[in-house]
Order: structure tokens, then C-alpha cells, then sequence
């Protein structure tokens, strides 16, 4: 199903981004931007005051009503999507890239060639599969990876581009031009179909999303004991190809806080085992693009990452590779353990600083993740946070070698710009089935 275009207002006052990066005054501008937007069925106002009310509950009511009252439309024959985002870069310039929304059957992960490379929390699943039980739809897509070619590419431009029928173009606040199209040519799909059957699936964003359909899968069956097909067999997929020159990945940094270290003791704890240089003072705008711009775009083999800090802004470099691979795990891979996010985690912030397990830091020194690093110093001028760290993050190559070995990198290693939206394509489990 996708909104009705006689909803009065536009797209872009009804979509929003996923879930997961929805801060509360996001939330509420989301909330004042249109009684309609989808914000109400991810995440209800009500959500973010308290974890016993159940926000589910009050999802499936709001679902209920717009669709009773015509807010969603479905397509008359089966289709596939086709989405394209025109959006800015954060260093200038422009770029457009392209997905293909369609059903997938799910599959257990390292079966028929899904795989997943990031960690997951367990109470974050058990929110969204019980969203998914109260409102039996997804509301979002999982934006998924293929090993496209130049098959895919003749295909795109001769065939799926001049077959697709707009559906709507909208741009948004944050300057990201949005064309959704209805491809239904029965010919151009079932030559999409075959030419994806032997795809190996890369999960890009969504995670959780993934592994809730999973439980709900397994969930239905126990109860249903059907060997058919059925709407709980599939998920809501975002299939972009890795050769699409759209496809962008940003570092995302680390900002903590609840740490009993003062700043200034954690940076002396670190000159026992790093090379500290300080680039500048906090403030500074330059020093701060300065080591943003070496750490991201360093190469060679050594690790560089940089701290902020009410005193300044550093580069920190580990002085001794021997101790990167000793205490960065026996149980991972060497590609694993040479990551830059992997070594931050498990040599800088876990042994050298003491902060224990940091993929569950959500629980304990309350890590906050962000791309935007002028974000990192206001958040650590105001007090919020005691400390950042900028990180360069893994390449596309690296995370989906890891993840095919069965290997996850730590949470939030990937930050794949821009997001695709809630609310552009719903896939509703009621609203009738069709295997095809």
C-alpha cells in the first residue's frame, strides 16, 4: 500500500525517517508536521515518555482508523517499486540513487545468501515485534545490498526506468528529491525475478526490522501449522546494487557519557598507550575538519582516531600494533580485528579506557551515535557528554566480506545516507496476498 494522493499536505509532510534515528524533537516536529504522518504508527507521542505505556496499542488504533477512512491506497496489479533519491552531499555537491521496493521471503540469516553485519539489541526487537503483532504491517523497508552488473544497468535504463509510472515526486526539508514509481509490466518483472534469484542479500539498515519478521515468521507458523505460503513469509526490502554510484557511507561517531573518568584523566590514560597530539582547541572549526579529514581519509595500515573534548580536540593513534591484535580478539577474523570501529571498541574505549563491553553500552556509559561532528562539540560543550570520538568507518568491501563469514561489527558501524523513509511503500499482511 502506499498514501492516498488525496491526502491534502504532500508526501513530504507525511513520511519520516526510520525509527531508529528519530530524537524526541524530531518526534514532535514530525508530530505538528501533518495528522497523517506516519511518526504516529512507528513512533506514537507517547513513546518516548515511558516504556510501560503501550505505544503499540495506540499504533494499531491510529492504522486502523486511516485506513478505514481511505488514507491508504493499494496497487491494482502486482508491482514492483521503484525509488529514487536526488539528495546533497554533506561536502557539496549532488547525487541520485536507486532501489527497487519489493517483497523478499525471508530467510534464516547465512541461508540462501542473507547476511547481516551488525550487532542487535534484544529490546528493541521485542518492541518492533510487538508493533508488528498489534498492527500486522510493516511501515518501513529494509534497505538491502545486491551485487549488481552491467545486465542490471541496460536493464534499469531500457526496460524498468521507460516501464515505471510516477507515483510522486517530493522533496523534503533536508533537501532530498524523492520519485517513487509503479513498475507493473508482468514481462519487465519476471526478468527482474529471474535476474535476482541467485543474489546474495547484504542488509544495509534495518537489522532489527529483519530479525522481528524472523521471530513473527517463526511465531505464525508454530501457531498456524501451514506449509503455505503465507503474508508473514516475506518482508518489505529496499534492493539497491553496490555499483549504484549513489551509494554513500558516513563514519558514525561516538559521543559518551555516565563515565566516572574526569576528561582529563581518561586523556592521561590513553598517553600510556597512544600517541596523543593535540590539534587544537574545542572550538575550532578547523581543527576540527582537520582531524575529522585524517581520520576518515587515512590510509595505511595504522589506526588513527581522533577524541574531543572540553579541552580540545586530539588525534590518538595506538602506539604498539602487537597489543591492537592481542587484545582486539582471537575469536574474530583479521579483517575483523583491523577495522578501525573494531579496535576503537575493543582496544581504546573497552581495554585502555575500562569502559567494559561497549556493544552494550545502550545499558551502561550510554554511547550516542551521530555522523554530524559539529553535533559532537556542542553536545560536549553543553555538558551532555563527556567525550567524542571520530571514527573512519569500514569499507563497503570489508563489511560485506565479514558479514558473509558469519562475523557481526560492532553497533552502528555503518550509517548508509541517505535513509530511506517510513511510510513511502506499507506492507500490510491483511490487506490480501499474492505469492507472485
Amino acid at each position: 500500500m502506499i498514501y492516498n494522493s488525496s491526502v491534502k499536505g504532500g508526501m513530504n509532510k507525511l513520511v519520516a525517517p526510520p525509527y531508529d534515528v528519530i530524537d524526541e524533537e524530531e518526534q514532535k516536529r514530525l508530530l505538528r508536521l501533518h495528522p497523517h504522518n506516519v511518526v504516529r504508527l512507528i513512533l506514537p507521542e507517547d513513546k518516548l515518555k515511558t516504556n510501560d505505556y503501550p505505544w503499540q496499542a495506540k499504533a494499531r488504533s491510529f492504522y486502523e482508523e486511516w485506513k478505514s477512512r481511505g488514507v491508504f491506497k493499494s496497487s491494482l496489479k502486482p508491482s514492483i517499486y521503484v525509488y529514487r533519491q536526488d539528495f546533497p552531499l554533506p561536502e557539496g555537491g549532488r547525487r541520485n540513487r536507486i532501489a527497487l521496493i519489493n517483497l523478499y521471503k525471508i530467510e534464516n540469516f547465512g541461508t540462501n545468501g542473507i547476511y547481516p553485519h551488525e550487532q542487535t539489541f534484544s529490546e528493541v526487537t521485542e518492541e518492533q515485534l510487538n508493533l508488528l503483532r498489534h498492527c500486522r504491517a510493516s511501515f518501513s523497508q529494509i534497505f538491502s545490498l545486491f551485487k549488481d552488473d552491467k545486465a542490471f544497468w541496460l536493464c534499469l535504463e531500457d526496460k524498468i526506468l521507460p516501464s515505471s509510472r510516477l507515483l510522486y515526486r517530493f522533496t523534503t526539508d533536508d533537501g532530498i528529491l524523492h520519485e517513487l514509481m509503479e513498475l507493473s509490466d508482468a514481462s519487465v518483472i519476471n526478468e527482474l525475478r529471474s535476474y535476482m534469484s541467485d543474489k546474495k542479500i547484504f542488509i544495509a539498515d534495518g537489522h532489527h526490522r529483519y530479525e522481528t519478521a524472523l521471530l513473527y515468521r517463526d511465531e505464525r507458523r508454530e501457531k498456524e501449522k501451514t506449509q503455505e505460503e503465507r503474508p508473514y513469509d516475506f518482508a518489505l526490502m529496499a534492493f539497491v546494487g553496490i555499483n549504484d554510484p549513489g551509494l554513500v557511507m558516513l563514519p558514525v561517531h561516538r559521543l559518551i557519557k555516565s563515565f566516572n573518568l574526569p576528561p582529563e584523566e581518561a586523556l592521561r590514560k590513553l598517553e600510556r598507550s597512544c600517541s596523543v597530539e593535540r590539534v587544537g582547541d574545542t572550538h575550532n572549526k578547523k581543527a576540527l575538519d582537520s582531524v575529522t579529514s585524517q581520520v576518515v581519509r587515512r590510509a595505511g595500515k595504522t589506526s588513527i582516531f581522533g577524541l574531543i573534548i572540553p579541552g580540545g580536540i586530539f588525534l590518538i593513534r595506538p602506539k604498539r600494533k602487537i597489543m591492537v591484535e592481542d587484545i582486539a580478539g582471537r575469536n574474530h577474523s583479521e579483517k575483523w580485528r583491523r577495522l578501525d570501529i573494531a579496535i576503537l571498541h575493543e582496544v581504546v574505549m573497552k581495554n585502555f579506557l575500562g569502559l567494559g563491553d561497549v556493544d552494550s553500552a545502550d545499558k551502561g556509559y550510554f554511547l550516542k551515535y551521530t555522523i554530524d561532528t559539529q553535533e559532537m562539540v556542542k553536545e560536549i560543550l553543553s555538558g551532555n557528554y563527556q567525550m567524542g570520538f571520530l571514527v573512519k568507518p569500514p569499507s563497503l568491501e570489508d563489511a560485506w566480506s565479514i558479514s558473509a563469514r558469519g562475523e557481526k561489527l560492532p553497533h552502528k558501524s555503518t550509517y548508509f545516507y541517505p535513509k530511506i523513509p517510513s511510510g513511502l511503500v506499507i506492507y500490510d499482511h491483511t490487506s490480501g496476498f499474492s505469492a507472485d
